[in-house]
């Protein structure tokens, strides 16, 4: 959500003013909640609303509420709740890339990319078929051009796509080698003519340019990539120490938890949390509320960049064998970086353990799974996840 106000008049008549506040307010956000939607709230005169509904005319998607939106609400933990209370260790990115030893990466030794898994099959078997060993085309494109076809485009573009993937700046010319070398070399299972009017036609596909960065990527991602032993930022951190934060999305009251309202942000984390509230082996939770409450694990993105995992909820389960800490995930649609997340968040889990004597343990929760659970304790629900996988519910 980005609200958006200004103090000066929308008078003049060039809008110039309005034409730039709108294009801020529109910018994509970094860090974006799961759900992905983001609303640009605009506080302006009369003369700004008659602007904004002029956008609509250039197909500017633009909705109208009868009642104001709901004002936000201020979350914070409540002290008196202290037994409510979880601590959750908070550690050190344990990812860093350094790219001094990009000259080390040979791409002749990187396999044909419709062997890699990264293409849509119809793609790659295309382009095996055109590309076998016999080298004859089975299919062509009749492509009319506005100018001719550069191979160096192509390899430029996608040497662009690679270094963004990467977020690695002042390392095109050591990128544009290995992109150059792969095509021309691996990418397509035989040495190709980079000024053959077909390979040239191949390499206009976007499909193939995305194929190709997000591959080369990954692999030198692989080979920057250092990890490290998980370093502890505050080992003793407690959510009690939160500060208060405004929130403008879904949320509701529970008992369990040490804040005066649960910030969830949508219906299955609502009901997600409501189970958790009345679940008779559950101590206390939290929803972790993305960045608010601190909490954080890095992990390898499929394109091989560093990004940062924000769990839904974390809970601590009453069991016979003792206290147990969960990290939660609330899953509806999924997305390609899950399972990076779920390894990460599973290695964490495994290592926090190990060094602190405690119980961590993780879950992702599929809201299929969960809207078919009859599970009255949290304990059930992990039974009916967890059997599933182990194909004991077949």
């Amino acid at each position: 959500m980005k609200p958006l106000g200004t103090k000066r008049p929308f008078t003049s008549k060039a809008a110039i003013l309005p034409e730039q506040a709108v294009g801020r307010g529109l910018r994509v956000m970094h860090g974006v909640s799961p759900d992905r939607r983001q609303t640009l709230e605009v506080i302006g005169t009369e003369a700004f609303e008659a602007f904004v509904r002029e956008l609509e005319q250039e197909g500017v998607g633009i909705d109208t509420v009868g009642t104001p939106p709901p004002l936000p609400i201020k979350v914070y933990p409540i002290q008196e709740r202290a037994e409510f209370d979880i601590a959750i260790p908070l550690t050190k990115p344990k990812y860093t890339h350094s790219y001094r030893n990009l000259k080390d990466l040979d791409p002749l030794g990187l396999p044909p990319i419709y062997d890699a898994g990264v293409l849509a099959e119809e793609l790659a078997i295309e382009i095996e078929m055109a590309f076998a060993i016999t080298g004859t085309t089975v299919h062509q494109a009749v492509v009319i051009p506005e100018r001719p076809l550069l191979s160096q485009d192509f390899l430029r573009d996608i040497t662009h796509a690679t270094e963004g993937n990467l977020k690695l700046n002042g390392h095109f010319a050591e990128l544009y080698r290995i992109v150059k070398g792969y095509v021309q070399h691996r990418c397509f299972g035989i040495e190709a003519n980079l000024d053959s009017d077909n390979i040239k036609r191949r390499l206009r596909d976007p499909m193939l340019q995305e194929g190709i960065a997000r591959f080369l990527s990954r692999k030198i991602a692989d080979l920057a990539t250092q990890e490290r032993a998980i370093e502890f930022e505050d080992a003793a951190f407690h959510l009690s120490q939160t500060q208060p934060f405004t929130w403008r999305r879904l949320h509701l009251a529970c008992d369990r938890t040490i804040f005066n309202e649960c910030a969830v942000f949508n219906d299955l984390e609502a009901r997600f949390a409501q189970f958790l509230d009345g679940a008779s082996d559950i101590l206390r939770f939290a929803a972790l509320a993305e960045s608010y409450t601190r909490f954080r694990v890095d992990y390898l993105s499929s394109t091989g960049a560093i990004k940062f995992y924000y769990p839904d909820f974390v809970t601590v389960q009453q069991t016979p064998e003792g206290q147990v800490n969960w990290i939660v995930e609330t899953k509806g649609r999924e997305y390609e970086d899950v399972v990076h997340k779920d390894g990460s968040i599973r290695d964490w889990c495994e290592k926090i353990s190990a060094q602190t004597g405690q119980t961590w343990r993780y879950l992702k929760v599929p809201q299929a799974r969960f809207d078919a659970s009859s599970a009255r304790s949290f304990g059930g629900l992990v039974e009916e996840l967890e059997g599933k996988k182990l194909g004991l519910f077949d």
